[in-house]
């Protein structure tokens, strides 16, 4: 029994050693309403129309967030493909999830993708480019509205 709990212990601690220091939570403003997002260190934040943009200093790496209301006449796959044209991301490979879609492709030889999610009668739309993907996602998932 306490090896079982040692090498919990020690997953435990590897997880967060391994895992993205949180700068912390920053805030931010659309017409659809207030929505906080965790920046990890090393990376900024700010407020772009509608939602926000993290990069790395270096800005190799980068996610958007948007928020837009939901359109019934446009679904949620075809609003991810206008995104990922407009952001000229190429060599795309879909994912179809219920109320979500996940393009994945390149820009530039860069990886890059758009996660379409619908919430209530928004969705968000979120573009990632760089390699950092994991980091990105954490980024994602911390959004609170």
């Amino acid at each position: 029994m306490k090896n079982i709990v040692f090498s919990l212990l020690i997953a435990a601690v590897l997880s967060i050693a391994v895992s993205p220091a949180l700068a912390g939570t920053e805030t931010y403003d659309s017409k659809f309403g207030k929505f906080s997002v965790s920046v990890p260190d090393g990376w900024k934040g700010q407020a772009i129309p509608d939602g926000c943009a993290v990069q790395t200093a270096d800005g190799n790496n980068c996610i958007t967030i948007q928020f837009m209301p939901v359109n019934k006449n446009i679904p949620l796959k075809d609003a991810a493909k206008m995104f990922a044209d407009g952001a000229k991301i190429t060599d795309i490979k879909e994912n179809v999830d219920k109320g979500a879609v996940f393009l994945d492709g390149k820009k530039d030889g860069i990886p890059a993708g758009v996660l379409t999610v619908e919430t209530g009668e928004l969705f968000m739309a979120v573009l990632l480019l760089g390699e950092k993907r994991d980091v990105m996602m954490d980024i994602f998932k911390s959004v609170k509205q």
